[in-house]
């Protein structure tokens, strides 16, 4: 008996010895992202959703909201969150761009109007009442350039009236 109490765990302590440490080191190059222009108080995030869209929806009050569902276009979805004060209550507020482009396009550059041709989305998510949710952007520009390395970069600046706004130009790089 007490032959098994001391083999049981030494064995157990064996096998997990054995456990290899190598890590895999093989990356994608398309992973690396650069955002400009993020406010420091905050942290900034940037995917492409592909096979996807944009569906503008607008619920029983009347607001507009985006809905990302299955599809054939390319979502872009840049975030930007504020540094919260864990002192203060309700205290997160969040800026969400939101776009939708051909799956195949590798450059596009859309001024004022024409952004709506990409649903381009502004959204402002805090607790300030009467200034929150998300409005179409109708004045600024989306400029996306895939370079001959495949390398992509893109550029929003927008100009929101309805409510303040932190993000006015983002500038992203994927490699």
């Amino acid at each position: 008996m007490k032959l098994r109490l001391i083999f049981l765990p030494g064995l157990f302590l064996c096998l997990l010895a054995c456990k290899t440490n190598q890590k895999n080191t093989v990356k994608d190059h398309r992973d690396k992202t650069t955002i400009t222009n993020c406010p420091e108080a905050g942290t900034c995030s940037f995917e492409v959703l592909k096979n996807k869209a944009l569906v503008i929806k607008t619920d029983g009050t009347g607001s507009t909201y985006p809905d990302v569902v299955e599809g054939k276009q390319r979502v872009l979805k840049f975030e930007y969150k504020r540094n919260q004060d864990i002192s203060v209550a309700d205290d997160e507020y969040t800026e969400v761009i939101y776009a939708e482009i051909e799956p195949d396009q590798e450059e596009i550059v859309l001024k004022d109007e024409e952004l709506s041709q990409a649903k381009l989305l502004f959204g402002r998510l805090c607790f300030c009442r009467g200034q929150t949710g998300y409005y179409p952007v109708r004045k600024g520009l989306l400029k996306i350039i895939t370079h001959e390395d495949q390398s992509v970069t893109y550029r929003f600046n927008i100009e929101i009236t309805e409510v303040p706004q932190v993000l006015t130009e983002v500038l992203v790089n994927q490699n």
